[in-house]
């Protein structure tokens, strides 16, 4: 009884350690050197990214509310690659590609601001948005214009979490 029980666990423990080992075995992205294409389209969301974080912090206030203090991007391009087999044959051979934005802006100050920073605040957590879709295409206009949008919803809803935020520390 216990052999049988050994044989299935000894061969799900040798496929697993292969799994393992193939994984090890996979050079990351950061290992292979980037294209002057790559290169070039890096440089293009970079300065996209700068200008609108220049303009977000100097233009983007509302008449009487506090202006952003603090503005923060993250851009991440994933490439997914999916392949499947059946019969012994590849029958799914797949590629996609996808570039994300998230948004983080803080009004008020480091000391009392529109983030969920003390202790029992729990009024962002419901409100979670999910990485916003971004042009692939090395476009600083559409990046531009994209990364607006977003920083301008996200400052809304700064202004919107501060003042819930300033007016529950009244009580």
């Amino acid at each position: 009884m216990t052999d049988q029980l050994s044989r299935p666990l000894c061969r799900f423990l040798l496929v697993l350690a292969a799994a393992l080992a193939g994984c090890g075995a996979t050079p990351a992205k950061a290992d292979i050197p980037l294209t002057k294409a790559e290169l070039a389209e890096r440089e293009t969301v970079l300065t996209a990214l700068g200008t609108e974080l220049q303009r977000g912090m100097d233009e983007l206030k509302f008449r009487d509310y506090e202006a952003p203090y603090y503005i923060g991007y993250i851009v991440k391009d994933r490439t997914d690659e999916t392949i499947s087999g059946k019969y012994g044959a590849i029958s799914t051979d797949d590629t996609s590609r996808v570039r994300t934005a998230h948004v983080e802006v803080r009004v008020g100050d480091y000391d009392f601001d529109n983030h969920a920073n003390v202790e029992g605040e729990s009024f962002r957590l419901s409100d979670y948005t999910a990485d916003r879709v971004v042009p692939l295409e090395p476009d600083v206009t559409a990046l531009r214009g994209t990364l607006w949008l977003l920083t301008d919803e996200a400052y809304k809803k700064a202004v919107s979490d501060y003042l819930t935020k300033k007016g529950g520390a009244v009580y």
